[in-house]
């Protein structure tokens, strides 16, 4: 029997790391990538479950981050697609103009843009999007925050629209201001096994 892998993208912390565990617990293979230092230890939290856990080290918000990432993981060994934003900063992405996009998030929708085709060859694959929760969001870049969810929302309806009826889904998970990491990463889990659209607050 094959063990279906999950990639799963801003996986150090916060949600990105939830959503590995949660994915390790229902019996996937795991590789987790993020640009900073806490990674190791979270694929060591992750291992916990008893599945093959991966880590990948590299900023998938240079230029070049998604095609090293696809060449160390081949977008047709991926059967989950995870993208997540780590956090924001306090650092305003859009400082001195209008509000900006993280670009942790533009990189995970075009990593997602690639694997689909792969998952739409196989016909099977799904892809779940989740952003940070409310304490996780510095009140300066509330702004960036609000940016960033629409581009997400409008991303997932495209590559959905793309997806068709081809046995791909396309789920986004959004917070509730209470919300841990924990909790979105519990409901994104159960919404993306059952291929779920999106989950709204409340």
């Amino acid at each position: 029997m094959t063990t279906s892998r999950a990639l799963v993208t801003g996986a150090s912390q916060g949600v990105g790391l939830e959503v590995a565990r949660q994915l390790a617990k229902r019996g996937y293979d795991v590789v987790l990538t993020a640009e900073d230092d806490a990674l190791e230890s979270a694929a060591a939290r992750t291992r916990a479950y008893g599945t093959r856990v991966k880590s990948v080290r590299l900023d998938l918000r240079r230029e070049e981050g998604v095609e090293e990432l696809l060449h160390r993981v081949p977008e047709d060994l991926v059967d989950v697609l995870v993208g997540t934003a780590t956090a924001f900063d306090a650092t305003p992405a859009g400082a001195g103009g209008p509000a900006a996009v993280d670009p942790g998030v533009r990189s995970a929708v075009r990593l997602a843009e690639r694997v689909l085709l792969s998952m739409l060859a196989r016909g099977s694959g799904k892809v779940l999007f989740a952003l940070p929760v409310a304490e996780a969001v510095p009140e300066s870049r509330r702004g960036d925050h609000r940016a960033t969810e629409a581009f997400l929302l409008a991303s997932a309806d495209r590559l959905r629209a793309a997806a068709g009826e081809q046995g791909v889904s396309v789920t986004v998970v959004r917070p509730e201001p209470q919300d841990t990491a924990l909790a979105v990463a519990r409901r994104g889990c159960e919404a993306l096994v059952r291929g779920e659209a999106e989950v709204l607050p409340g």
